[in-house]
């Protein structure tokens, strides 16, 4: 007696189509399947005397993992937590295993990886393996970078110099780099010209110092992780021969609206201020004449030693911008200026 055969999928008689074939048959073949084609299988048989249904054939279709986001690079400073994750498919639901530098991290079988309180040597690239029994595939890398902030393991020191020499700040600084760096002077930064060098790295040199150039000079650091200010470290720099001095007065001259007057009674005129006369009293005192812009407020400044200025007077011009200044003389040579406040 002739039998009659019909393949069910989930319960549902199959027909051939393109890619099924054999549906009325004993031998049922599915080509280029897909996950749409897996399922419980069956085989009904019948003749006249009866009818007869196989057991369930379950077909699975898998299907290779792919990640459809990857891991990002990440940046974050010591004692912060980073987080990598990743967004995965396949069929079966796949597995993971995350990588640090090409090593497996035990533990680490999740679509997520998360670091605490992230340390130094936690820098390194990663990676996970998603995988099931179809095949597997490995992420692009993401870069965790964990930044130390700057701090000093050595600070420049005072430094003293003659005028006309050359000197060098010199730090060490330790953290995760690339460092920025900035010098100051008296708060002020500082740019790299034609005697300043290393503006903008660990070490500051003057090449030609002149007594402009005393002050208090400090250093700012800083990198992804933070910033710190060095203490200050104070440069003198002391005037040589008179030849010296001279060259320093005239230099500070072409810079700032001042004038330097030595007790001998030399004038140099400057920006619209000068001290036309310098006269030695017989009480001891020492009289300036001085000129500026009518009304303006000016400041007298004096020093025993080139550089070392400090203020003595503040004043008013006259209307025709003239006024005088006298003050006791309390040294065998003395140095005056003005400046503007």
């Amino acid at each position: 007696t002739p039998l009659t055969l019909q393949w069910f999928k989930d319960g549902f008689p199959l027909t051939d189509n393109e890619h099924l074939s054999g549906a009325q048959s004993n031998i049922l073949t599915l080509r280029q399947a897909t996950t749409n084609d897996a399922g419980n299988y069956t085989l009904n048989a019948t003749n006249f005397a009866g009818a007869i249904t196989s057991s369930n054939a379950v077909l699975s279709v898998a299907v290779t993992p792919t990640i459809i986001e990857t891991p990002e690079d990440k940046s974050i400073v010591v004692g912060d937590t980073a987080t990598f994750s990743v967004t995965a498919a396949g069929v079966p639901q796949p597995r993971y295993q995350w990588r640090k530098a090409g090593k497996n991290l035990t533990g680490a079988t999740g679509p997520t990886y998360t670091i605490l309180h992230a340390k130094t040597n936690d820098t390194a690239l990663y990676a996970v393996v998603v995988q099931n029994f179809a095949g597997s595939v490995t992420s692009a890398p993401a870069r965790l970078v964990v930044w130390q902030p700057p701090t000093f393991a050595l600070q420049a020191s005072n430094r003293v110099v003659t005028s006309r020499g050359t000197t060098t700040f010199i730090t060490r600084i330790k953290g995760t780099a690339p460092f920025s760096y900035q010098w100051y002077k008296n708060g002020e930064p500082l740019n790299d010209g034609e005697y300043v060098v290393g503006a903008n790295s660990n070490s500051l040199t003057l090449t030609h110092a002149f007594t402009r150039d005393s002050g208090l000079y400090s250093l700012s650091v800083s990198n992804f992780g933070g910033g710190i200010i060095s203490s200050n470290a104070q440069l003198t720099v002391r005037p040589g021969d008179n030849q010296d001095a001279e060259d320093s007065a005239g230099d500070f001259a072409s810079f700032s609206p001042a004038i330097v007057v030595k007790s001998t009674a030399v004038v140099v005129p400057t920006n619209g201020l000068s001290i036309t006369h310098l006269q030695l009293n017989q009480d001891q005192t020492v009289t300036l004449n001085c000129w500026g812009t009518g009304n303006g407020t000016y400041i007298v400044q004096s020093a025993t030693h080139w550089g070392q200025w400090v203020d003595v007077s503040t004043n008013t011009a006259a209307a025709d911008g003239h006024w005088q200044f006298t003050e006791p003389v309390d040294a065998t040579q003395k140095f005056y200026r003005l400046r503007a406040p």
